[in-house]
């Protein structure tokens, strides 16, 4: 398993462990009371059950969520860390089985039986109370008459004073609370290309309301706004043209394309040797010149002094001139265009 992918699994399973845990449930599984005064009290207790038995079945989802996730990856055991927060799971869970097992004893108070139940009643004639085995066989010879049967105790007659009055029936507790939602900021943008240069022009800023809530017990009977701020929307500007350049055209020169004027001067030779290196050797030491114009070969023949002919060839000279270049049609720029923030 990746560690990024453990420690997700680990985050996950700790949410887990911490939903299951509800310090107000445990409040009430830490006292020994075993019976309760009001309704509105043992509601509480039922609400607290149900809400401990839905984070377990959470819990027990989560874990095994994590043992098929370990299994499923590399490598197929728990890491140490894996190993504590799993251990931590299971030792919590066994703990909200016990506190289960405590809420689920309370009742109300008035459902207790009382002393006088666990007492026997003692037969007029001062002997004692028959079995309930010695019940199931009196005949109707041996059971006393209407007549014959003991008035009730003037103290045991119900007076108005033991009636159960509406009044001494508690009524759900009243309570007041407050809940705060937030409003989330919107963001605005006039125009939309993640390709052009963005500002933010206003920051954005989250709103909230906020609710007095009346509960009767556990029940919400009203609810109403007490506060409310606005959220302030976040705007983003985009630097945008908002003016096209305004374009011209005109001939200019294109330099790749040059124009030359080409002309074709004739060659001339000169052949001889040299008229000193005759007088002092004695020998004839020819020497042959081609030259790009005829005046080039008499200026040599006169130089040297060299005995011998000259004229022109047939080989012509290339000679290049560039006069231009070719033109072409381009567009410029007469005035920028315009950009700004929208």
């Amino acid at each position: 398993m990746k560690r990024n992918v453990k420690k997700a699994l680990i985050l996950a399973l700790g949410l887990g462990l911490i939903t299951g845990a509800n310090t107000d449930t445990k409040a009430y599984a830490d006292t020994e009371v075993r019976y309760v005064e009001t309704k509105d009290e043992l509601g509480r207790i039922n609400w607290a059950i149900s809400y401990l038995e839905t984070s377990n079945k959470a819990l027990d989802k989560a874990i095994e969520d994590a043992y098929k996730r370990i299994e499923n990856s590399d490598p197929k055991t728990p890491t140490e860390e894996e190993k504590e927060i799993l251990e931590k799971a299971k030792a919590d869970r066994e703990k909200s089985e016990i506190i289960l097992a405590k809420l689920k004893s309370y009742k109300l108070k008035e459902e207790k039986p009382s002393d006088k139940d666990d007492e026997t009643d003692k037969p007029s004639d001062g002997k004692t109370n028959p079995k309930e085995d010695d019940k199931d066989q009196e005949t109707p010879e041996d059971k006393p008459s209407e007549s014959e049967q003991t008035p009730p105790k003037e103290e045991d007659k119900p007076t108005d004073e033991n009636k159960p009055s509406d009044k001494e029936e508690e009524k759900p507790e009243i309570t007041k609370t407050t809940l705060k939602e937030e409003i989330p900021f919107e963001t605005k943008r006039a125009v939309n290309d993640p390709n052009l240069e963005t500002r933010i022009a206003q920051a954005g800023s989250n709103g909230f309301v906020e609710y007095e809530l009346t509960y009767e017990g556990n029940k919400l009977i009203d609810k109403k706004v007490i506060n409310k701020v606005e959220p302030t929307d976040q705007i983003i500007e985009t630097y945008v043209k908002v003016k096209d350049a305004e374009i011209g055209t005109r001939e200019v020169e294109d330099k790749s394309k040059p124009i030359y004027k080409t002309e074709y001067q004739q060659r001339a030779f000169a052949y001889g040797f040299p008229l000193k290196e005759y007088q002092e050797t004695g020998e004839e030491n020819p020497v042959y010149k081609e030259f790009d114009s005829y005046e080039e070969a008499i200026a040599y023949m006169d130089e040297y002094n060299i005995i011998g002919n000259y004229g022109t060839l047939n080989d012509y000279k290339e000679i290049k001139t560039l006069v231009g270049y070719e033109t072409i049609t381009e567009e410029y720029e007469i005035s920028p265009a315009i950009y700004d923030w929208r």
